[in-house]
């Protein structure tokens, strides 16, 4: 992964509290940041209640789009929810690879879901895929598997 010294906004990944991920994101939203909760349709509640549930992709984690340059991330330590970022050592965030989270946008329903199969405005699927590939089908293990991957090695949480 680079991490160089490229200036500007790269997206971050925040570590939040147990079900803390929309508490978190009103309350970064609300300080002025940009945040990207993805949101995944889980069917395996389908037969239990009829219909699927909705709930975060990567469950206790959000994105953040920040230049550390100029923004004051640090506020985000003390924003309800939040638990710290994610980063290679204590003292900094690491952010992820150019891309990679632009094109999980893109594939983004305007119901917030991630490869929505009810959404009419849904991006096209033939679409070229560069960082992802099927979603919709990954257990909660698979997606917390991918979003390690993200980083393209270890990386430490850095608590609040």
């Amino acid at each position: 992964m680079s991490c160089g010294s490229r200036s500007g906004p790269r997206w971050y990944v925040a570590w939040t509290h147990p079900g803390g991920e929309f508490r978190a994101e009103l309350h970064l939203v609300e300080l002025g940041f940009t945040v990207f909760l993805p949101l995944h349709l889980d069917r395996r509640f389908q037969r239990q209640v009829g219909h699927g549930h909705i709930g975060p992709m990567f469950p206790s984690y959000l994105f953040l789009s920040l230049n550390l340059a100029s923004d004051q991330w640090r506020r985000i330590y003390r924003v309800r929810g939040i638990a710290g970022l994610i980063g290679e050592t204590t003292a900094r965030p690491t952010p992820l690879d150019a891309g990679v989270i632009e094109e999980l946008i893109g594939r983004t329903s305007p119901r917030r879901i991630v490869d929505d199969p009810g959404s009419a405005a849904f991006p096209d699927p033939g679409a070229p895929r560069k960082h992802w590939q099927s979603l919709a089908g990954l257990s909660g293990k698979a997606r917390g598997e991918l979003l390690m991957r993200m980083f393209g090695r270890e990386v430490v949480a850095e608590a609040a």
